[in-house]
């Protein structure tokens, strides 16, 4: 009833009635509107569960990433295991603050601001990097070039020395200390300038473009030896195989292209108001300390469903892991030994047929196949020449 009340003044006024104010006419079906007030219900219900999903769709994430590690920890595969990683710490953090900050902007947990805004500077360089370490296996592979010592670096580099750095780099543009956002939580700062370009934005985006790059020669390697690939897979001694490989070039051709999408929205929502001068240290950390805090009511309904489409895509990033790992060969495989243990622990045999063997851990880890990529980057303008990321 509340609703129906405060609609039918406006319903009343015919569309084409204006009012003259300084100057410029206004529909007065607007101006009765904008002072009676137009909340239906069934947004409030929204928001409120909204609020109550958040939470449990971000921990809901963590959980689901916990069941392919096991199998991937025993297969040591770097870039893989510093996805779970990074896409947990990234759900753990999200689900907290949908907690601590459900309907206010208070400055409650300054500490753990400081730590989350560092951890998501450092997700948002680890997601298009860790794709791109699993590319690069998938090139190896397609030119029959050696996993060693070398490779090893280059995964410890690109899935961790290079997202640390990021975080300890970024102090240089970090504007003021975080951003509080009604039901979104706390989040970091940009001040989008060259350094910021040379820190972040440029090499986030060129490591999306090599992602396309080695996944298009990798593909074009194993075309071109299609005929002998399989033949060679088994001569190499490989835990590629054919089905497998072509499984894991789909998967790397998707995640690609998610990434390069998801980079584009980046690049684009931090660089709609140009790039600022970057005069002095002094100039950029002014009121550095500064908590910006940004109740829901200052935020058009346009940008709301954004920002939320963005923060849900950290944990949906989580979901489409899980499908991809932990639904595969691998994880039917391990499935079933759970499940047989569980027969023995009651005194009982799987009548389906004897104990599938898993590959020892002391043999040489096998690449995983399936390909995800977590982009938990979503920038947006702050108070102050800065954008924000998720």
């Amino acid at each position: 009833m509340a609703t129906r009340l405060s609609v039918w003044p406006a319903a009343l006024v015919p569309k084409r009635v204006s009012i003259r104010i300084c100057g410029h006419l206004v529909e007065a079906r607007s101006i009765i509107i904008m002072c009676v007030g137009r909340t239906p219900a069934y947004q409030t219900s929204i928001l409120v569960t909204m609020q109550l999903a958040m939470p449990i769709g971000a921990f809901l994430a963590c959980a689901l990433l916990l069941v392919p590690l096991p199998w991937h920890w025993r297969t040591r595969n770097i870039p893989t295991l510093s996805m779970i990683a990074w896409l947990f710490m990234s759900n753990f953090t999200h689900g907290i603050n949908a907690i601590i900050w459900s309907g206010r902007i208070h400055d409650v947990a300054p500490i753990w601001c400081d730590i989350v805004t560092k951890s998501h500077t450092g997700a948002t360089a680890a997601g298009p990097a860790t794709c791109l370490s699993l590319v690069l296996q998938l090139w190896r592979v397609a030119t029959s070039r050696p996993n060693n010592i070398k490779t090893f670096m280059l995964d410890i580099f690109l899935c961790w020395v290079y997202p640390v750095f990021t975080m300890a780099l970024h102090i240089i543009v970090q504007g003021h200390r975080f951003n509080i956002r009604e039901n979104l939580g706390c989040f970091g700062t940009t001040y989008v300038s060259l350094p910021a370009i040379l820190i972040l934005y440029g090499p986030i985006t060129a490591m999306g473009v090599l992602n396309f790059v080695f996944g298009g020669l990798a593909f074009f390697n194993f075309w071109r030896r299609r005929h002998s690939f399989a033949a060679g897979l088994e001569r190499q001694k490989s835990p590629f195989h054919m089905r497998r490989y072509v499984r894991a070039m789909v998967v790397a051709i998707l995640i690609a292209t998610w990434d390069a999408v998801v980079i584009a929205m980046v690049d684009i929502l931090a660089f709609q108001d140009g790039i600022h001068p970057y005069i002095s240290w002094e100039d950029v950390h002014f009121d550095f300390w500064r908590v910006g805090q940004i109740p829901i009511t200052r935020v058009p309904p346009k940008q709301q469903v954004l920002f939320h489409a963005l923060w849900w895509s950290v944990p949906a990033s989580a979901y489409w892991f899980f499908c991809c790992f932990a639904l595969g060969d691998e994880g039917a495989t391990e499935y079933a030994l759970w499940y047989r243990w569980v027969l023995r622990i009651f005194g009982q045999t799987d009548p389906a047929g004897d104990l599938v063997e898993l590959q020892p851990s002391s043999t040489p880890a096998p690449p995983q196949m399936d390909i995800i990529i977590h982009i938990k980057s979503d920038f947006d303008r702050s108070p102050s020449n800065s954008v924000e990321h998720f």
